[in-house]
């Protein structure tokens, strides 16, 4: 048999990966340096690892690169499997090549009472990971992405809470007694702002991993609540609030959550994701000076704090995105005209970006806006001196990107390209564009 160099074995597995898109004008890309891999292209790399020796040694480090093992489908026969498979990956030779892991209720959707009950696998899955997961993890040494997803709680069982607490104390026990060096990036998603105070104790063992220093080393933090508790203000039509939102309000807890995000004071990238409207001006920002990617979802900031946080950043941001996010004070055309100050600005969305309706630009926020409206409209309730701003914002953006030689974003994506259509009698809002 010919012998080739391990480079030109692994260039051909590397022709087998999916190619990643080009084009970046359509999504938020925070730099992960892994993603997950379609199921075709996972099993063409399980097949060249039969091929020889050498294509095992180069298949097997882009297989086992990114380990998904959230429990989906309550119809999945293999829910019962998955953390039985990925403490047997940790204790393999391949153990070492696993960078990313996924855990967690991953599109589970609204569950039923019967998902819970004794024996399930739902309850089985919260159960092995209680037992096993710091182990995992510490198997994994070169683990770089941890992906944390917690359950849905829509289903009224009081059982769901007491799983809910079993998953939640995994997750921080790992975090507490595992050694992650190299761990960069960690999405936590739990369903209340509560769970995410469990991370912080107040009185550590002497063996116990402070989790200030997992947070400092993370360049990515990106924090989800994943559960309403009020049936208010909730976009897109209704959900039902969560079994437990008496007991756990979001507001109520908010402050530990932010917290723990104040704790993560190297952050190259920061996104934060609420179903309630969370109020962030309590968020110390002093510590956020070197952001390149900002992600706000279903928030709530004064025009001031959201400047002060863009500006001390103002060399290195580079990418932003605002969704649902409503000013306690002052404007949106006081946020975009400081933002052309961002000279490598090359990505900037904002979709229903409006006033608190309780804060002091309250009076800001019009009149007939109404979550039943339809997703273009709702991503035109500004004022016309807003959308004035935000016009000049995005032929910035576009002009970073055809200095940096980059596609331009078109008016598909940028909407306030051309000059806006003056509509009276609508309170001063945009809702449609110019074709001249």
């Amino acid at each position: 048999m010919m012998f080739l160099p391990a480079e030109i074995y692994d260039h051909i597995a590397f022709q087998v990966e999916d190619p990643p898109s080009s084009d970046d004008r359509h999504e938020l890309h925070h730099g992960e340096a892994t993603r997950y891999q379609s199921r075709e292209y996972l099993q063409r790399l399980s097949v060249l690892r039969l091929v020889n020796k050498a294509f095992c040694r180069s298949a097997s480090i882009r297989l086992f690169r990114d380990f998904k093992a959230t429990i989906g489908s309550r119809r999945n026969p293999n829910n019962r499997w998955l953390v039985s498979w990925l403490s047997a990956i940790s204790n393999s030779p391949h153990a070492g090549l696993v960078r990313r892991l996924s855990i967690g209720y991953d599109e589970v959707g609204f569950t039923e009472d019967s998902d819970w009950e004794p024996g399930s696998a739902f309850c089985q899955y919260a159960e092995d990971l209680s037992s096993l997961l710091p182990a995992i993890l510490n198997r994994l040494s070169n683990l770089q992405i941890l992906h944390v997803y917690g359950p849905s709680l829509s289903a009224v069982d009081p059982k769901v809470e007491a799983h809910m607490k079993i998953f939640t104390e995994a997750i921080v026990t790992a975090l507490s007694y595992a050694q992650l060096p190299r761990l960069t990036e960690l999405n936590l998603q739990f369903p209340h702002t509560h769970e995410f105070g469990k991370l912080l104790c107040d009185h550590p063992t002497t063996i116990q991993i402070p989790i200030e220093n997992v947070l400092r080393q993370l360049n990515h933090f990106e924090v989800s609540v994943a559960e309403f508790t009020t049936e208010d203000g909730q976009p897109f039509g209704w959900f039902p609030p969560s079994a437990l939102s008496s007991v756990y309000p979001n507001a109520q807890f908010a402050s530990r959550l932010l917290r723990v995000i104040e704790l993560a004071e190297n952050l190259k990238s920061l996104s934060f994701r609420n179903r309630d409207l969370l109020n962030i001006d309590p968020l110390q920002l002093e510590r956020f000076n070197r952001l390149q990617f900002l992600d706000l979802h279903r928030v709530s900031i004064s025009a001031e704090k959201l400047i002060q946080l863009v500006l001390q950043c103002k060399e290195s941001l580079t990418r932003i995105r605002f969704c649902l996010v409503e000013l306690n004070s002052g404007t949106w055309k006081d946020v975009f005209v400081q933002l052309l100050e961002l000279p490598g600005l090359v990505f900037f969305y904002v979709f229903w970006g409006t006033y608190s309706s309780t804060g002091d630009s309250s009076h800001l926020r019009p009149r007939d806006l109404s979550y039943e409206d339809e997703p273009e409209e709702l991503s035109s309730m500004l004022g016309v001196n807003d959308y004035d701003a935000l016009g000049d914002l995005q032929r910035h953006v576009n002009a970073v990107r055809r200095a940096s030689g980059m596609p331009l974003m078109t008016e598909m994506e940028f909407r306030c390209l051309r000059d806006p259509i003056r509509v009276p009698g609508r309170e001063g809002l945009q809702l449609g564009y110019s074709s001249v």
